[in-house]
């Protein structure tokens, strides 16, 4: 999708771009002209993420380390990018985690629970609080927060990561109705059938993949072909396009939606 210089002159932070789909995410935003500030923990992949974006559009992207559970290290990203960019305008909710994954509710300790809520759920709690207190005063902003198709259905093995990913669209939607007199949009994005090294690094999926006499990849194409209506996998292209258009003037009027990028898996 050709956002050409739709994002001329605006800042846009995103969190967990030094890598994956905030990565993406931030290369087509820089392509459609906005200033990006890249935050993340992954200090040497961020720094190496900003240097190439930069290297194609000069002084476009800023790392700046970044823990979202933590409301100091969020509140000293946001006065950073302002000094930097002069002000926020677009925040995008990457950072996120799945923890212990492709295990029954029994098997998964309260450890891993805590971790999923702390980054999925809290870190999107303090992201968007520093952001609102730069798009309230001058009643404007944009907030898209990447959930997940598993916050949308039952999701068995990755339970905890799939009720830290209703949490946020529920979160979203509320925050939505609270700032929409703000002239704020809030917006969710749930990705669906992205390969990620969840399923390389699974030894669940590693196991199941191997009974069947093939790889993590193989075994996840397969997963594709039978629970996607369109039998095909999802890129992180596909999602920072959906990213960048909610946060475009083109979609001033929506708020509050969660919009699937599923290839169909949950139409609802």
């Amino acid at each position: 999708m050709n956002f050409s210089d739709e994002f001329k002159d605006k800042s846009v932070v995103i969190t967990g771009a030094a890598g994956g789909l905030g990565k993406q995410t931030a290369i087509q935003y820089a392509a459609a002209g906005a200033k990006i500030v890249i935050g993340d923990l992954k200090i040497e992949q961020g720094q190496e993420t900003a240097a190439l974006m930069n290297a194609s559009h000069p002084d476009c992207a800023r790392f700046i380390h970044l823990d979202v559970t933590d409301r100091e290290s969020v509140d000293a990203l946001f006065k950073e990018a302002q000094e930097t960019f002069g002000t926020v305008d677009i925040l995008v909710n990457s950072a996120g985690i799945s923890g212990q994954g492709f295990k029954p509710f029994g098997r998964i300790d309260l450890e891993s629970w805590d971790l999923a809520y702390e980054v999925n759920v809290k870190g999107i709690v303090n992201c968007c609080k520093a952001a609102l207190d730069i798009f309230v005063p001058k009643k404007a902003g944009k907030i898209v927060n990447v959930s997940s198709v598993s916050g949308r259905k039952p999701t068995p093995g990755l339970i905890h990561y799939a009720a830290s990913k209703a949490a946020v669209n529920n979160l979203s939607q509320t925050l939505a109705q609270e700032v929409a007199r703000f002239n704020i949009n809030v917006n969710v994005v749930c990705p669906g059938w992205i390969w990620t090294p969840i399923y390389d690094e699974s030894e669940p999926v590693k196991q199941m993949a191997q009974k069947l006499g093939k790889t993590p990849r193989e075994f996840f194409l397969d997963m594709v072909d039978r629970y996607c209506p369109l039998k095909r996998e999802q890129t992180e292209e596909d999602i920072a396009n959906v990213i960048l258009f909610l946060s475009s003037e083109a979609a001033r009027n929506i708020t509050g939606q969660a919009i699937n990028v599923d290839g169909g898996s949950v139409m609802s």
